[in-house]
């Protein structure tokens, strides 16, 4: 198949005579870098107008061959659009011969990734994970992602700052959240290795019944062991019943106080919950 500028066709009655047919084409070199000055292997496409693209070599090298002489409009689209930010267009004539373009500098973008995992080792499945730049006078705002069936999570495309990373947990697993504070990102650089150990909590529940069985109202504290300090509290229904959630690994003080105020009962529940 020919390609190329052609030259005019003469008709002459029934007879065609076609002038010599001279075929010309060039190529487009170039090499593409992130702005680390490290070469960009296999992860851009570069294309020129409705051309087909040509992928970068494990060098960053590219080549476009048998581009028709003209004027055209380099376009280059990161395969991996997480990892590196897009390029703007770039005007490029090709003639009869080859076209070397100064190096493509594509700028890799920061990202920040860890493993979530609960108390017991199971992984956190499924929650919502964001990064933001507080610092004054930073560009870097928030963006999140999601943990996979692993746990893992990576929060990409941020700006260099220092950034917060917080997950609100899952409520629905009764998986508490957390937070890692001053997480600095360098330009271009993953930051790897930020994992998080959520608390899962559990529920203590029971009811309160007098010598003869019958149902006591009254009120439940329930404090870390040999503490009055951060204690959760309720109180049991017409039924005697009474359930605290939200209670998390640890031994516990559970104080039981009748309505009448006339009896008085602690015990120490040990171990996990």
């Amino acid at each position: 198949e020919l390609s190329g500028y052609f030259s005019p066709v003469v008709v002459q009655g029934a007879r065609v005579s076609i002038a010599p047919i001279t075929v010309v084409s060039g190529r487009v070199l170039g090499r593409l870098l992130d702005n680390l000055g490290a070469p960009v292997p296999n992860r851009v496409c570069l294309q020129l107008d409705h051309y087909p693209c040509a992928l970068s070599s494990e060098s960053g090298q590219f080549e476009l061959d048998g581009v028709p002489p003209g004027d055209y409009i380099l376009y280059v689209t990161p395969a991996n659009r997480d990892a590196y930010s897009d390029f703007s267009p770039t005007s490029v004539h090709v003639g009869n011969g080859d076209v070397f373009l100064p190096d493509f500098v594509v700028r890799r973008l920061p990202s920040i990734s860890g493993t979530i995992v609960t108390s017991y080792g199971d992984p956190v499945v499924g929650v919502s994970v964001s990064a933001c730049d507080y610092s004054p006078g930073s560009i870097g705002g928030c963006r999140s992602g999601v943990t996979d069936s692993a746990g893992r999570y990576t929060i990409a495309r941020l700006e260099a700052g220092t950034y917060q990373v917080v997950t609100y947990g899952d409520p629905a697993a009764r998986v508490q959240g957390g937070q890692l504070n001053s997480v600095v990102v360098a330009p271009g650089t993953a930051v790897t290795g930020k994992n998080m150990l959520l608390l899962k909590w559990g529920t203590i529940s029971g009811r309160l019944v007098n010598s003869s069985g019958d149902p006591v109202s009254g009120s439940v504290e329930l404090c870390p062991a040999g503490s009055i300090f951060r204690c959760d509290w309720t109180r049991s229904d017409a039924s005697g019943v009474f359930s605290i959630a939200r209670v998390f690994d640890g031994s516990y003080d559970l104080r039981i106080v009748p309505e009448d105020g006339t009896n008085y009962f602690e015990r120490r529940l040990p171990g996990l919950v």
